[in-house]
């Protein structure tokens, strides 16, 4: 019984990974894309997801090695929640999560800063095919892609 309490213990702060990831994914594309609505609520919401995040990883550290693979699940969900928040269509947004896992994390990150650094960014279409990417360190590293 123990390591059925323990493995489901893993499963519930993979969980609770993923959905603080996925608010502060949704706000990070909102901050992007609406510049005209930023206020102070997004800024704090941002602050304290960052944190909570930190502290899930910080408690958890055999989550840190999935880290790549947790930030890919959530930025699906936050695709979904910045879309229903905006009224935007999800194809709208990048299809591969635009910020490396450092900025996520990174406490006065703000996405803004990012369109003066980068000429491409992941998900965009080369060569006919769109790409489901995670920019790691400043590189595209494709998870899948999909033919249009």
């Amino acid at each position: 019984h123990l390591a059925e309490e323990l493995d489901s213990m893993g499963r519930s702060e993979k969980r609770e990974l993923i959905n603080r990831l996925a608010v502060l994914l949704a706000h990070l594309l909102k901050w992007r894309i609406q510049a005209n609505r930023r206020g102070r609520s997004w800024q704090l919401t941002l602050k304290e997801q960052r944190r909570q995040t930190t502290r899930v990883l910080r408690d958890n550290p055999s989550l840190k090695p999935l880290l790549a693979e947790i930030v890919v699940e959530a930025y699906e969900d936050a695709i979904l929640r910045a879309a229903q928040e905006t009224g935007m269509e999800e194809s709208a947004f990048p299809a591969g999560c635009p910020f490396t896992i450092e900025q996520i994390l990174e406490e006065d990150f703000l996405p803004d800063r990012l369109e003066k650094t980068n000429k491409r960014q992941c998900g965009e279409y080369e060569n006919g095919i769109r790409s489901i990417e995670l920019r790691i360190g400043g590189k595209c590293n494709v998870i899948r892609s999909i033919s249009p």
